[in-house]
């Protein structure tokens, strides 16, 4: 018997549907933080995590912390997706000076 009939058989599911968890938003309207809405706003502009981190005085693991933390709350995957996103929602108009 195949390996991945095998695997069916036994656990019911194939690896591949077991394996890999839907993305979903932590919460339906889980608020990001301060410091993770700054985050997310340089990294939406392009700037690396070391770039983050300096501009922040954090180090680079916690920028990766705190985008981590982003991503999952709004749903998203990557860095990618957060600069989509930023574009279609705009989320940070309001804050900016008239």
């Amino acid at each position: 018997m195949p390996v991945r009939r095998a695997a069916v058989n036994r656990l019911g599911k194939p690896p591949a549907a077991r394996c890999v968890p839907p993305r979903m938003p932590e919460a339906p309207h889980t608020p990001l933080t301060v410091t993770e809405i700054v985050v997310a706003e340089l990294a939406a502009q392009g700037k690396r995590n070391e770039e983050i981190a300096d501009e922040l005085g954090v180090a680079r693991k916690t920028v990766e912390w705190h985008l981590s933390r982003v991503y999952r709350k709004l749903g998203l995957r990557s860095r990618t997706e957060l600069a989509g996103w930023a574009a279609r929602e705009n989320p940070w108009a309001s804050a900016e000076p008239e």
